[in-house]
């Protein structure tokens, strides 16, 4: 069809030739004019370079027919691009250089995709040359000095991207390129990039990124093409703050690098050094908030009752919820081996705690619980406990509480500190004992009658013990009990004996039975208290065990979420620890000690965002 036109217009205008030469020519020019004007109108610019030029030539032709009903624009564009080839470096002397100034202004962050280690931004691209080709005078156009090629007609420097992540098929916006009178052609179409940024995810979330942004031209060297930075820094005026990302500072530097495909060739370009902080206030209240608060009902479920079943079941949930934010950090995460992001570190260790946590939880549920089937609590395990680490944690009172409550037998120094208790701790147990029935005074007497006397712990009873526990009155045993009693209560003596005597003897005989069965009931009741006392020193054992375990683990916890979360984050910033790799700092600290460059402007004061390392 292109071909087909041009056949067509070179008919027509061969035709509007002969036309004009032969009638009238101001006519004629009138109506060849027309004709052009309409097809330039559906006429679609080539691609290629020799259509280019047939387009040329046809601009050309079509400005000089009528030079007084054509614009000034379209007669100079016609003037510059007849003959103009774009693949052609612009320059007459293929020795000289093209010096490229090139600068870049950021608009926007529009995505850090940790996981496929991708950085996506937004830039204006800002490229000048000086084009010898495109030179004119302007007094020759009514004083046009500047102009608007499409970007597709003049020579272009194949700049692109070198650590792109996308492919090279897309290229940039094909906007207009501004040229002025003296050859100084100005390009900057913007663009969407995104580029291989490597992710140091280890003070995640209070981590700082280092990308690199490398442009330099694809093809030409040093020799060639010379690239130049356009500015010492990167143009911020135009940028959009982005609301996970913070810029810290923005470098710009040239290199002339080799690369071994050619070598001792040098090949310039320009790397942009982005050094972003990512604000952590989205990830205080998704993350870090909610795990403190699970790592807080952890640490309650040493204070639920052993009785109430649901210590096993409040230690398996905060678990199962740990495990929950471990899956949703991991998945934006890469799946690197090199480093481990700190927030997992803390997830790790206060999982482990709440883990041994229900270890412990099983431990203090079998002490609570081991009371029936095993013997008393050994002394040196008591001991430990109720001297030493209740004073330590506190506890002194509640076990000196607890023990007169249940009737434990424990030393004298526990005893003077239920002694010390407080007047209103005392009075509401008091109150809380009225509540309960009360034992009637032959009860109590007979209980503190009963009692049996405790030498060191032990409460095992023996013949002693019940002899002393017995009442004076069940003491009295019958004569009978004695051969003598025997022979002179005999039938025959019983049969010669009063009836006072034979009362006396029956008497005797019932009070024995009535002993027997007495100290078998008082033997039954010892060992029913000695066995609730067994019961009640080990649920004591357990809940000393319970609120020490509390204490240590709310110190472990804290620690960890110090460590972590303030310590370590305030350190990083101090500048005490390097908040980027090893390899990015030593060549971040080469490349700022190497250049001269103004802090970027920022959405920030400059004093909050550009850190000097």
């Amino acid at each position: 069809s292109v071909s087909f036109s041009i056949i067509i217009f070179l008919i027509l205008n061969f035709i509007s030739q002969i036309y004009s030469l032969t009638f009238s020519p101001n006519a004629a020019n009138l109506h060849t004019n027309q004709q052009n004007q309409q097809q330039n109108q559906n006429y679609l610019p080539p691609n290629n370079v020799a259509n280019t030029q047939l387009y040329s030539n046809y601009l050309y032709n079509l400005a000089y027919n009528d030079s007084d009903t054509v614009p000034d624009e379209q007669r100079l564009m016609a003037q510059l691009l007849r003959n103009y080839d774009p693949s052609a470096r612009p320059v007459y002397n293929a020795s000289n250089t093209v010096s490229v100034a090139f600068g870049i202004a950021l608009t926007q962050l529009s995505d850090m995709d940790e996981k496929n280690q991708v950085l996506t931004t937004n830039i204006w691209l800002e490229q000048e040359w000086f084009d010898q080709r495109l030179i004119w005078n302007a007094s020759d156009f009514n004083g046009l000095s500047t102009l608007r090629l499409p970007c597709s007609k003049i020579w272009l420097p194949d700049i692109v991207l070198y650590n792109s992540a996308d492919d090279y098929t897309q290229g940039y916006y094909q906007s207009k390129a501004m040229v002025d009178s003296t050859g100084h052609v100005f390009w900057p179409p913007p663009a969407k990039f995104r580029s291989s940024c490597k992710i140091d995810v280890t003070f995640f979330p209070f981590d700082d990124q280092l990308c690199k942004l490398k442009f330099g031209s694809w093809t030409y060297d040093a020799a060639q093409v010379n690239l130049t930075k356009r500015r010492d820094n990167v143009d911020m005026s135009n940028y959009i703050k982005s609301g996970e990302w913070l810029i810290i500072n923005v470098i710009v530097k040239r290199n002339d690098v080799t690369y071994p495909c050619c070598p001792g060739i040098y090949y310039p370009d320009i790397t942009i050094y982005v050094h972003i902080r990512r604000r952590i206030l989205y990830y205080m209240f998704n993350i870090i908030f909610p795990c403190i608060w699970l790592s807080i009902l952890s640490l309650l479920g040493f204070w639920l009752p052993p009785d109430s079943g649901e210590k096993i079941t409040l230690g398996i949930t905060v678990l199962l919820a740990f495990s929950v934010f471990m899956l949703l950090i991991a998945e934006s995460m890469p799946a690197t081996s090199e480093m481990v992001p700190l927030i997992e570190i803390y997830l790790t260790i206060v999982m482990g705690l709440t883990s041994l946590s229900i270890v412990l939880t099983v431990y203090v549920l079998q002490l609570h619980h081991s009371g029936p089937v095993v013997t008393r609590v050994p002394h040196h395990f008591k001991y430990t406990l109720v001297h030493i680490i209740a004073p330590i944690i506190g506890m002194h009172e509640t076990v000196a509480i607890y023990a007169n409550e249940h009737n434990l037998t424990l030393s004298d120094d526990v005893y003077k500190c239920y002694s010390k208790v407080k007047y209103s701790t005392r009075k509401r147990m008091y109150k809380k004992r009225l509540s309960t029935p009360a034992e009637s005074d032959d009860e109590q007497s007979l209980r503190k009658e009963t009692r049996v006397p405790v030498s060191n712990g032990n409460l095992r009873p023996n013949s002693h013990n019940i002899r002393q526990a017995t009442p004076p009155i069940l003491l009295i045993r019958p004569r009978s009990s004695s051969r003598t009693d025997y022979q002179k209560h005999s039938p025959k003596t019983i049969q010669n004996s009063n009836s006072s005597s034979l009362h006396h003897h029956l008497f005797n005989s019932n009070m024995y039975l009535l002993e027997k069965h007495l100290k078998h009931l008082i033997v039954k009741q010892q060992n029913e208290e000695e066995r609730n006392e067994i019961i009640n020193e080990w649920k004591l054992m357990a809940l000393i065990m319970d609120r020490l375990l509390f204490w240590l683990f709310t110190f472990l916890t804290l620690l960890s979420s110090v460590l972590s979360l303030i310590i370590i984050p305030c350190l990083k910033n101090s500048g005490y620890i390097p908040a980027l790799t090893k390899e990015l700092v030593h060549e971040y600290t080469t490349m700022k000690n190497t250049l001269s460059s103004s802090p970027v402007q920022n959405e920030t004061s400059a004093d909050q965002l550009v850190e000097r390392r």
